[in-house]
């Protein structure tokens, strides 16, 4: 097994741990959609940074797209059909 990659693996658990308890926190209080889990969240925050990234022009609006995605996994409740 290559050194770094057990070092990564190290550093990586408690940071998903830490997401977790986070994530349960705030879905306990209502805030975030109660089936949304780490994954999820991950996927999102390295979505952004990825996409900035590839697209400097794009760094100066960083904060933008994740805010819209933060947005998107607020609870709300049930919503009314129509």
């Amino acid at each position: 097994m290559d050194p770094h990659q057990h070092l990564a693996r190290s550093c990586r658990r408690p940071g998903h741990l830490l997401v977790h308890q986070l994530l349960q926190g705030a879905q306990d209080a209502g805030r975030i959609h109660p089936d949304a889990d780490g994954t999820d969240l991950f996927t999102l925050v390295n979505a952004r940074s990825w996409i900035t990234g590839q697209a400097p022009t794009l760094a100066t609006r960083r904060e933008h797209p994740l805010a819209l995605a933060l947005d998107g996994l607020a609870h709300r409740g049930t919503q009314p059909d129509g």
